[in-house]
């Protein structure tokens, strides 16, 4: 419940684009629907056994893989830092390289300048984080880069353990997975990178057939612009942020750090 009414708001907000309010109004109900069968079981009202398969993933990776699948939305945000120029610094892959890169530059400085992910997004949950001298403060929709990278870094914790009632330190360590088991529930946190090996030994353990076919399969290589985020992300400020974000409490814990 706490976790569906902290995401409301991020959804009404008058200048959230059309392109990424109906996404999230596509998770925020199907995610309704599992918190209700899930508050069900727990009351005894349903004998329906729930399994609920988690993925963690390389944050920075994530990050980079998700800014591509989103990238239709993004483009009239990088369109705001584009600087104009002549010839091929007009096409749409240099708007979203240039644009990104800016963005990358300004958010390495941020985060080192406060001493590291964490610091920064504790400060940022106060609301005493300064964007000064950034995008984020001259081109405020750019925030939404600012909340993409803090999300693999927090979300277990702020939405997770708040929806499912299950802290991760309390969850069983099973090789690379992380696993919890009551009467009726089984919840795994599997690495996106082992994940069709050890998905199918977890689901043997809890007695679940595997699928005949489920596969972690990375299609963001064929998406519009892959070249030019790859081009951005691979520069110096991506490696910059990658070390940071290999520096934090999720990458410790999961086995990224």
């Amino acid at each position: 419940g706490a976790a569906l009414r902290a995401i409301v708001p991020t959804m009404l907000g008058a200048g959230v684009p059309d392109y990424f309010f109906e996404h999230q109004l596509g998770q925020f109900i199907e995610n309704t629907r599992t918190t209700r069968r899930l508050n069900q079981i727990r009351a005894g009202l349903s004998d329906e056994r729930l399994v609920i398969v988690s993925l963690a993933r390389d944050p920075f990776q994530w990050a980079r893989s998700s800014v591509i699948q989103d990238i239709v939305g993004y483009i009239p945000i990088l369109e705001k830092l584009h600087h104009p120029g002549t010839g091929a610094e007009n096409t749409s892959d240099a708007i979203v390289e240039q644009g990104l890169r800016r963005v990358l530059r300004d958010l390495a400085a941020l985060m080192e300048r406060e001493g590291g992910v964490d610091p920064c997004l504790r400060k940022s949950a106060l609301g005493e984080l300064s964007f000064r001298d950034t995008v984020f403060e001259s081109t405020p929709d750019s925030m939404r880069f600012f909340y993409l990278f803090s999300r693999p870094v927090n979300w277990f914790w702020q939405h997770f353990e708040t929806a499912l009632d299950i802290r991760i330190r309390d969850m069983d360590r099973v090789g690379r997975a992380f696993e919890y088991h009551d009467e009726n529930l089984d919840v795994v946190i599997l690495r996106y990178e082992a994940f069709d090996d050890d998905l199918a030994h977890f689901l043997e353990r809890v007695g679940l057939p595997a699928p005949e076919q489920i596969t972690a399969q990375n299609v963001s290589r064929e998406k519009p612009h892959a070249g030019a985020v790859n081009a951005a992300f691979d520069g110096e400020d991506g490696a910059r942020i990658a070390a940071l974000l290999r520096d934090t409490v999720y990458a410790r814990t999961f086995g990224y750090s």
